[in-house]
């Protein structure tokens, strides 16, 4: 009998299934050492994103993240005009 490894991948962004491993763009909030706050840099990540999150961040919605040592949450801040846009979660 043989066996097949199906791994999931779900978008960091949204959490959809069938997300793709990218490099983009992201602008932290936290240093990434400790997670304290600080002031917003820039630095390119890989992440997995589904295709609807990959559209809005090609279309210049500015990616976000927080965390430390590789345990980041990343998410698009919440456009108040842009009721389709993904969001970062409501858990705060």
């Amino acid at each position: 009998m043989s066996r097949t490894k199906v791994e999931l991948v779900s978008c960091d962004t949204c959490g959809a299934d069938k997300a793709k491993r990218l490099g983009v763009g992201v602008v932290f909030t936290t240093e990434q050492t400790e997670g304290h706050p600080s002031d917003p840099y820039f630095e390119w990540h890989d992440i997995d994103l589904c295709d609807d999150c990959f559209a809005v961040a090609i279309k210049g919605k500015q990616i976000f993240a927080y965390g430390a040592q590789g345990y980041n949450k990343y998410f698009f801040k919440k456009d108040l005009n842009d009721k389709s846009a993904a969001t970062e979660s409501e858990e705060k």
